[in-house]
């Protein structure tokens, strides 16, 4: 049985409202970025935690989409517990491909999905029998 995970880019609520901060900053001469964090993990993200991305799926959306906005974007990569706690205290602006849930929706505004994932459970029935597989939960 296949489990569909969709994700989205999830912003702090606040995000948008900064864009006119981050133009009149460019006005100034001073250039800004929005900053994106995630914890390295291959295919969507890689590099060394410290740094930026160096490359992955996370980092190719992101730079299209702001791009597309004409804004700069930058994904700094972190372990998972910093990277989600430093966006929901914002100290950063948000977090590429996070799965929706009740909590995070109570700090953070979600796309649409960007992405799908099939995920499967393999498994030698010789070594662990035959079972009826029931769901997630």
């Amino acid at each position: 049985m296949a489990r569909f995970v969709r994700w989205g880019l999830a912003f702090l609520s606040s995000c948008f409202l900064g864009a006119g901060a981050l133009q009149a900053m460019a006005q100034d001469g001073q250039t800004a970025a929005y900053v994106f964090l995630e914890e390295p993990f291959a295919p969507y993200s890689q590099g060394e935690v410290g740094g930026e991305a160096q490359g992955g799926i996370s980092l190719e959306i992101l730079q299209e989409v702001f791009s597309r906005m004409g804004a700069a974007v930058e994904l700094q990569l972190l372990p998972w517990a910093r990277a989600l706690k430093s966006v929901e205290h914002g100290r950063a602006d948000g977090l590429p491909l996070l799965m929706k849930s009740e909590e995070r929706e109570a700090y953070l505004v979600f796309s649409d999905p960007v992405v799908e994932n099939r995920e499967f459970l393999y498994y030698l029935p010789e070594r662990l029998g035959e079972f009826e597989w029931e769901g997630f939960e």
